[in-house]
């Protein structure tokens, strides 16, 4: 009788902390992967940055695209990482279900990871997985090189 009421609480346990773990996943607003909000909508990001005078971090990319996974689960949930995206405005577009802003911006690879100023303007350009720190060529570094970009033009 106590193993199965033990049981049973591991379970309910579990089936908890996955609907907790599925409710993080998504939001209306957007999709949060680590701790990065993510928004959804292009047109939406772009007003968010007119609003907080930030640059837009946009990353393509496909549902089939294996360093597109890569960059979400080992550099995008890195703490430096997540620390730097608060400088930016962020919004991952689905290049096969919004192919007018992936044409605009003529993506061709994926991921592709374009910094805009508040206007749309291209400020970088990244093509193609970038590991987390502390690896040479890291994303920390090109988030960094994107910043001293916009503010040049800025």
């Amino acid at each position: 009788m106590l193993t199965s009421r033990l049981g049973f609480l591991v379970c309910a346990l579990l089936v908890a902390a996955a609907l907790v773990s599925c409710g993080k996943e998504k939001r209306e607003t957007g999709v949060e992967t680590g701790a990065i909000q993510w928004l959804t909508s292009f047109d939406a990001a772009l007003a968010a940055a007119r609003d907080a005078n930030k640059p837009v971090m946009i990353d393509f990319y496909t549902d089939w695209c294996g360093w597109c996974k890569r960059l979400d689960g080992e550099t995008y949930v890195d703490r430096q990482v997540v620390s730097a995206a608060a400088d930016f405005v962020c919004v991952k577009i689905n290049a096969d279900m919004d192919r007018a802003t992936t044409s605009k911006y003529n993506i061709t690879g994926f991921p592709t990871i374009i910094f805009v100023s508040p206007a749309g303007d291209e400020v970088h350009r990244v093509v193609g997985y970038r590991p987390p720190p502390p690896a040479a060529q890291n994303f920390l570094a090109e988030m960094n090189r994107a910043l001293q970009a916009f503010k040049g033009r800025s």
